[in-house]
């Protein structure tokens, strides 16, 4: 068996495989543009490969998409390989495929010097325990808020852009002892993901990005039908975060904005205004890391907060 970037025949037949798992949404024509067209960008030529197991005539088993980028952890610099959509076809399955390209793929990872490797998907945690991965804590956050009715300044609402304030703004609240750093062609490829992908979840009125008018603070939120889930959140300081919270209060009710995603920095639990906290564990979707340098550094995280704006990248 070998494990090759995949060639253009071999991705068209597994995005076209795989659509039933992961083209949520999406008409299969859409789905395949989508992915073939992100593939193409600059920057995923660099830091993207999707993968393919191929068997000694090349006929494709299994695949996965690798992404590779760098991290900051507690003032360390890794180099980061985030894993998604492990995709085995059906007619090959339970035949130990997936699991021969994750221990080809761990191996490989280490050959090229990798320090830490992510993965989040709904496989039990079983599966790649036997590979050295550790499950993350995974929960959501349920809180009361104890704020003004109205917000002191203006606070604006954002679609289908990524304001140039919050690429700032993410650096500079340096709440996550994890962060992602990004240059120009990263924020060019993410600024097309949420063109291409997020733009069906924002024009059905979903997902919406708040921003305090100073650029201070901004709460990315997205609509349940019930309720607004927080998905991220930065400030400069709790003050501005209160003005964002205000607003949507007063646009949505007090009874709508009370759940935030566990992927929120620890210092979103600390602020006084965030009262009656809660957590519940989540059914879905396992983020698991694994430490690929060996040296038993503690490099493997151990909260999901820490992995702030990952979950918000890779949508």
């Amino acid at each position: 068996m070998e494990l090759n970037p995949a060639s253009y025949g071999q991705l068209t037949a597994i995005l076209r495989e795989s659509f039933g798992v992961f083209g949520g949404g999406f008409s299969p024509e859409d789905f395949l543009r989508m992915n073939l067209r992100l593939a193409r960008h600059p920057w995923s030529k660099e830091r993207f490969r999707h993968l393919a197991l191929v068997d000694k005539v090349n006929f494709l088993r299994s695949s996965v998409k690798v992404y590779e980028i760098s991290g900051r952890l507690k003032g360390r610099t890794l180099r980061v390989a985030l894993l998604s959509e492990l995709f085995t076809l059906p007619r090959e399955r339970r035949r130990g495929f997936a699991s021969a390209l994750i221990e080809m793929l761990i191996r490989q990872l280490r050959q090229e010097g990798f320090d830490l490797a992510l993965i989040f998907s709904d496989l039990p945690t079983r599966f790649f325990a036997r590979f050295g991965f550790v499950e993350l804590e995974s929960s959501d956050l349920f809180f009361d808020l104890v704020i003004p009715v109205e917000p002191a300044k203006k606070v604006a609402e954002a679609r289908h852009k990524i304001p140039e304030v919050v690429r700032s703004l993410y650096h500079d609240s340096c709440a996550a002892d994890f962060f992602i750093e990004r240059d120009a062609p990263y924020w060019d490829m993410l600024r097309l993901k949420k063109t291409l992908f997020n733009r069906l979840q924002w024009d059905l009125g979903r997902e919406s990005l708040h921003l305090r008018e100073d650029g201070a603070a901004y709460l990315w939120t997205r609509w349940t039908g019930k309720r607004l889930e927080i998905l991220d959140a930065a400030w400069r300081d709790p003050a501005a975060l209160v003005d964002v919270f205000a607003a949507l209060l007063a646009k949505h009710g007090s009874g709508v904005l009370s759940q935030a995603g566990g992927r929120l920095p620890p210092a979103f639990e600390r602020l006084p205004f965030v009262k009656a906290q809660r957590r519940l564990p989540r059914k879905m979707g396992i983020l698991m890391a694994s430490d690929l340098t060996g040296r038993k550094t503690g490099t493997v995280l151990t909260r999901v907060h820490d992995l702030q704006f990952w979950e918000l990248d890779r949508l």
